[in-house]
């Protein structure tokens, strides 16, 4: 048998023929005998392997506090990840927020922190980030549980990313905190960046739907801004029964209901006079027969409402609206009910009111005739009395249905007024009541009316102001912890479709209006906001801000593009595929084809923006949600990497594929490497080796083999004499 030659000295020592001597190039630490195909790569010269798009250090893994299948703390995931390779840590926190006990970072102490820390330096391996749990999916203040928008939740979730924030700063110096961003619900047929149309039988349809039937079953939700409470979810087949409101027929001078001279326009809201009148006092049209005229509407059917609703509040405040300030149509939606309401309910209000004037004098009356009637009464003899009484007339109805059986009840006129006295007082303390109910319920409607908004408006403005607030959180860590040696960053990672933040136009909207807020609060002691008054003008108060830090504007915009950062998951995003239009006559593969299309043009206005700070590359076989490594599932993965790359990303890239773990150790970062085109070994005599030999070693394993492999596995030309096998 011909020996290996020995590569560490210059004169191999002498050994009997019999035996093989083992081969150790000290060339390299990476290297090493006992790895599969080491002995073939020497002698088959395998050529290197090309540039990768990733080196192996820069490709990294997610790491959950808890194992759910073996229930291993988080130190025993940190250690079963760096042995498997990983050479970078994100933390995954999965015991939610109502959790006592059981994780998150109130419950590892300084020693477990200092533990992390060391086996992060003595492996030199790099904790990136953390993640909070999905309980935690907004900051918004939004509760999927009960459809609340709550500032509690909000301050309560604040609080867990500042004790991210800490952690992170403890364990690793610095890195990133991202919340899994599901802000609150929304519509997507109608979005402002699904404007992309497609004929498909004749039929106008959006690029992106919830669900086929979104348009005519989606659910518009109202909040009051002064609670965050959802008052009412609107259907978008809801019928409604409306008024038609009188119109002038066609132009003509007249007056308005102030008595003013008018110009009216054909379609001016008049009165029953024919006067101008302004919208909150339009008129119902009345038909022949004297009947309001009802017509039954639906959402769409409120647009013109909408655009009413807008035009006025431009000439409040004398310039173009906003988009954010722009009435929608279901706005105008309750603005037309609450009007309706508020308008019914003055009208009992007025009639009950005027017949509690009428009652007064009545009452004025009957009090005169009760002194007359007084004075004759006192007047008369005793036995004279007798003369003036007179039958009550209930008595009567009484006696007549007892069949006559019963006398009539007489009583003198005083008695029978003051019994009339007390009865108009008793029915006039009640319509004054009923009065002053409906003049309330009116109110009531009219202030309702000034703080309706819709979800978007009220909690997109929360997300905001949550993530600068959280912005901040992490700068003043970043310079006051001396612990911490890069920046802290926190951002949303983008969501789910069915909530906002989810798409990548909501997503950069929302990372860089949170930068704008952040610069804001560190640069203006107070805000102007514009209010509503209880008249409904507007009116403009100061706002004390409480995070104002004298700092001037180019260095806030500077700490604000730090600390606030997104996290791009690639399998978040491949979730839009299960909402992508669908072509008659046109096969799987030819969608799929078209939505990686989308997919990549996205990646690349993303990268463009600058609002990513960490990418978790994760793939799924189809539109649902998964947990795939690279390169295992349908979606363009490793090229959005690489176009991020290309364009200058430098921020942490981890691997969240764990659905394979179940098929073999270690392939969350196997195959996330060999999607990649990582090298796994330089050096010796081969230069490298392939995939093929690598994969199915011993690289990952927490244990040492328990028997020779390879190379130095005994041929069976050579045996014991007992023919026991040599492993």
């Amino acid at each position: 048998m011909s020996a290996v030659r020995w590569v560490s000295g210059a004169n191999p020592p002498k050994v009997p023929a019999d035996f093989q001597l083992m081969e150790f190039n000290t060339n390299t630490g990476y290297y090493i005998p006992m790895d599969r195909g080491y002995f073939e790569a020497m002698a088959q010269g395998e050529p290197k392997l090309e540039e990768p798009i990733v080196p192996i250090h820069e490709l990294g893994q997610t790491v959950p506090e808890r194992d759910p299948r073996t229930g291993a703390n988080i130190l025993q995931t940190t250690e079963a990840a760096i042995k498997a390779g990983a050479a970078n840590i994100q933390f995954v926190l999965t015991t939610p927020p109502e959790s006592a006990i059981g994780g998150r970072p109130k419950a590892y102490g300084k020693d477990v922190r200092e533990a992390i820390r060391e086996l992060a330096k003595a492996n030199e391996v790099m904790i990136s980030g953390v993640e909070l749990p999905t309980a935690i999916s907004n900051l918004s203040g939004y509760n999927p549980q009960n459809g609340t928008i709550s500032d509690d939740k909000r301050f309560q979730d604040l609080n867990e990313i500042r004790d991210a924030i800490r952690f992170i700063g403890d364990i690793s110096g610095g890195g990133a905190v991202d919340v899994v961003s599901m802000e609150f619900p929304r519509t997507v047929f109608d979005a402002t960046w699904n404007k992309r149309k497609y004929n498909i039988n004749g039929k106008e349809i959006p690029e992106f739907v919830a669900y086929p039937e979104e348009e005519e079953r989606a659910v518009k939700h109202l909040v009051d801004d002064r609670t965050g409470r959802v008052i009412q979810e609107i259907r978008l087949n809801q019928e409604v029964p409306y008024p038609e409101w009188k119109r002038a027929k066609s132009d003509y001078e007249g007056v308005d209901d102030k008595g003013n001279r008018a110009s009216i326009k054909k379609g001016d809201y008049v009165d029953f006079e024919g006067r101008k009148v302004a919208r909150k006092d339009r008129v119902p049209e009345i038909d022949e027969e004297g009947q309001m005229i009802i017509r039954v509407k639906r959402w769409k059917d409120f647009e013109d409402e909408r655009n009413e609703l807008n035009r006025e509040l431009e000439q409040k405040k004398g310039r173009r609206l906003r988009p954010e300030e722009e009435y929608t149509v279901q706005e105008a939606f309750m603005f037309a009910t609450t009007e309706s309401q508020e308008s019914i309910a003055r009208g009992w209000a007025q009639i009950h009111g005027q017949d509690v004037n009428k009652k007064v004098a009545e009452i004025e009356k009957l009090k005169k005739s009760l002194e007359f009637y007084k004075r004759i009464e006192d007047n008369l003899p005793e036995e004279e009395k007798w003369k003036v009484m007179r039958q009550v007339s209930d008595e009567t109805a009484r006696h007549i249905t007892a069949g006559g059986l019963l006398p009539a009840s007489y009583k003198k006129p005083s008695e029978i007024i003051e019994d009339a006295i007390k009865s108009m007082r008793n029915d006039m303390n009640s319509r004054r009541e009923m009065s002053r109910g409906q003049l309330q319920q009116a109110e009531e409607a009219a202030i309702l009316r000034r703080h309706i908004t819709t979800a978007e408006k009220y909690a997109k403005q929360k997300s905001v102001e949550g993530y600068a607030i959280a912005g901040i959180y992490a700068m003043d860590e970043t310079h006051k912890n001396p612990n911490v040696k890069r920046d802290i960053s926190v951002g949303p990672e983008i969501g789910w479709p069915g909530s906002w933040g989810s798409h990548p136009t909501e997503f950069v909207e929302l990372i860089k209006k949170a930068r704008d807020d952040m610069v804001k609060f560190l640069t203006k002691p107070e805000f102007e906001k514009e209010v509503l008054d209880e008249q409904g003008n507007l009116q403009r108060v100061k706002v004390h801000n409480p995070h104002y830090r004298e700092m001037d504007e180019a260095r806030a915009r500077e700490e604000a593009k730090k600390h606030i950062k997104g996290l791009f998951d690639t399998s978040h995003m491949g979730m839009w595929y299960n909402h992508f239009r669908r072509v008659p006559g046109e096969g799987e593969e030819q969608r799929l084809q078209a939505f990686r299309k989308w997919y990549l043009d996205q990646v690349d206005m993303l990268a463009r923006e600058d609002v990513v700070g960490s990418i978790q590359a994760v793939d799924s076989a189809s539109g649902a949600h998964g947990h795939l490594p690279p390169g295992q599932g349908i979606f363009p993965v490793v090229e959005a990497v690489k176009r991020f790359k290309e364009k200058g990303f430098n921020g942490f890239i981890v691997s969240e594929g764990h659905e394979e773990e179940q098929f073999g150790q270690g392939r969350i970062l196997t195959q996330t490497w060999r999607a990649f085109g990582a090298p796994t070994f330089r050096g010796g005599y081969a230069g490298g080796v392939s995939w093929g030999q690598f994969q199915h070693s011993y690289s990952g394993r927490a244990y040492s083999p328990y028997f020779i492999f390879g190379a130095y596995s005994p041929s069976n030309e050579w045996t014991l004499w007992s023919q026991v096998p040599f492993e």
